[in-house]
């Protein structure tokens, strides 16, 4: 899909989008406005690694280890309850515990709609797992030092009782030359182990010191006077935006269920024929005969008349037929006007309402119905009694009559239709049939076969892809020959704009019938149907 369709996607479902964005955001301004405020309160807590000298690999991840730990440390049941007891509650406020990027800090963060409760619990649980971070490493590193200073007992109590024993030995005569050397050996031997022993037991108390230290607070929680949420415009402003961007998935998601028209080329593309008349929105009240004063749909009628019989040089164009895929879709207007056009042009034309289960000609020209073609095929009336006339010059109308039980296409037999179609062709240049829409009845694709071609009328405001393929595959099947489509109730093209452009100018030159172009009188224009009438003219009365 282009862009320019995708623009064209959301401009077709823009109440969709809008909806959507509507409810969202209404929905979620009463949520926030009904919504409690709540309060943040933050403490800030310093991780120091024991034992990190340099920073590396080994030392990233030994930090996310431990930051984890102290994580998990906070949320365990022995804190938490700690916690609940000294505080009097039966259950602690929202928290969180974070790593601050690219730094060795961690933020604990209350959340509560008591912002006192809020700086009162963070501090209480930072105080806690500073203490139990204390209190794990002292009681590690305890059993070294108790384990150590037993060692440095034993070895000085040996120590000293060597010492007693040389000392006495060098008092003695005769002196013992040999024992005094095992001892001095012996001596030197216990003094190096003790010291080793006394440097065990200090970096023991270093370490210690170190670890236990390894978790600090260095900012405390105050009580917060901004409140964390709801912000009701920052939520209304989130929630616009996605209600706007949900809003466009649903319409995307509408349109892959219901693919609409939005360019020539996709109608030209699923119907698999040319479009060869694009038609306006005709003004009220003239949607009978667009000649009587619409010169916008009028001229759009021309257009079609000249590009459906210009396709048609080689083999004269005689039995058309006018359908739709649905109803509603306007393609009654179209015949009707159409065989007007096609009347204006000098050829003798019939109007057939073929809709023999829901008539609308009779209605349209406000004719009697006692008789029409459902009479005329089930040889109740001759054909010449049933034809009716208009008011139009060279335009003859034949009703539908009705269809009992909704039996219409069981009239539609081969005999009747060539008996008829032949019949036409005796008196007439032009047949036009109104049928029913494609997927209303069956009528339409019946006698398809027996024209020389169909007109397929299409109102993309109300029919989309799938609809149309649809119907268009059950006229295929009967060998049918589309001959061309018409794009109704068309909003945008810029050849209406200039046929009004060029009315309007007309209209303040040849006012009155007389104007001037540099002094020179011009005479009155004379109109398509050859007759002399001006433009515009459609009934034989002049009515105009």
């Amino acid at each position: 899909m282009e862009l320019a369709n995708y623009l064209k996607v959301i401009q077709k479902r823009k109440w969709i989008i809008l909806l959507t964005a509507l409810i969202t955001t209404a929905i979620v301004a009463v949520i926030s406005a009904q919504t409690p405020p709540t309060y943040a309160a933050a403490t800030r807590l310093r991780i120091v690694p024991f034992g990190i000298t340099s920073p590396d690999y080994g030392a990233y991840v030994y930090f996310e280890r431990l930051a984890n730990t102290y994580s998990d440390i906070l949320t365990s049941d022995l804190i938490v309850s700690q916690a609940e007891e000294m505080l009097g509650l039966q259950e602690l406020p929202d928290f969180s515990i974070e790593v601050i990027p690219q730094t060795e800090l961690m933020k604990l963060t209350v959340i509560d709609e008591d912002p006192r409760l809020t700086q009162t619990v963070a501090n209480t649980l930072s105080q806690l797992l500073v203490q139990q971070n204390e209190s794990s490493f002292s009681s590690d590193i305890s059993g070294v030092r108790s384990e150590l200073q037993i060692q440095i007992d034993q070895m000085e109590t040996q120590l000293n009782t060597q010492l007693e024993e040389r000392e006495r030995l060098e008092n003695t005569v005769p002196r013992n030359s040999g024992r005094i050397a095992d001892l001095d050996r012996s001596i030197t031997t216990l003094q190096q182990r003790y010291e080793l022993l006394l440097n065990s037991f200090n970096q023991a108390a270093i370490q210690q010191l170190s670890r236990s230290n390894a978790l600090t607070i260095i900012q405390n929680a105050a009580i917060p006077t901004e409140r964390e949420g709801p912000k009701v415009v920052r939520d209304t402003v989130v929630a616009a935006i996605i209600g706007l961007l949900g809003g466009i998935v649903i319409a995307f998601a509408t349109e892959y269920q219901n693919p609409r028209f939005y360019t020539l080329r996709q109608i030209q593309k699923v119907l698999r024929a040319e479009v060869i008349g694009k038609i306006p929105g005709i003004k009220r009240g003239h949607t009978e005969n667009v000649f009587g004063g619409d010169p916008s749909a009028a001229e759009a009628f021309r257009r079609l008349r000249a590009n459906l019989f210009a396709g048609a040089r080689n083999k004269p164009m005689r039995l058309l037929l006018v359908t739709s895929a649905i109803p509603g879709e306007g393609k009654s207007t179209v015949a009707a006007n159409l065989a007007a056009a096609i009347a204006q042009n000098g050829r003798k034309v019939l109007l057939v309402d073929g809709n023999m289960q829901a008539p609308t000609l009779d209605r349209r020209y406000h004719l009697a119905n006692n008789s029409g073609l459902s009479n005329v095929l089930k040889d109740e009336t001759r054909l010449e009694d049933a034809v009716q006339e208009s008011m139009i010059p060279n335009l003859q109308l034949l009703t539908a009559g009705y269809a009992a039980n909704g039996n219409s296409a069981e009239l539609l037999h081969t005999e009747e239709i060539n008996d008829l179609t032949s019949r036409l062709l005796h008196y007439y240049d032009v047949i036009v049939f109104d049928m029913p829409a494609l997927l209303a009845s069956t009528d339409a694709a019946v006698l398809a076969p027996f024209v020389d071609g169909v007109l397929w009328v299409i109102d993309t405001e109300k029919v989309d892809q799938r609809v149309v393929d649809f119907a268009r595959e059950q006229l295929e099947g009967v060998g049918a020959k589309v001959l061309g489509v018409v794009a109704n109730r068309v909003t945008k093209d810029e050849s209406f704009t200039w046929v009004k452009y060029y009315r309007a100018r007309a209209k303040g030159k040849y006012a009155g019938g007389t104007g001037s172009d540099n002094g020179n009188r011009v005479s009155q224009p004379i109109s398509p149907n050859g007759h002399g009438e001006p433009e515009g003219v459609g009934y034989g009365n002049g009515q105009r």
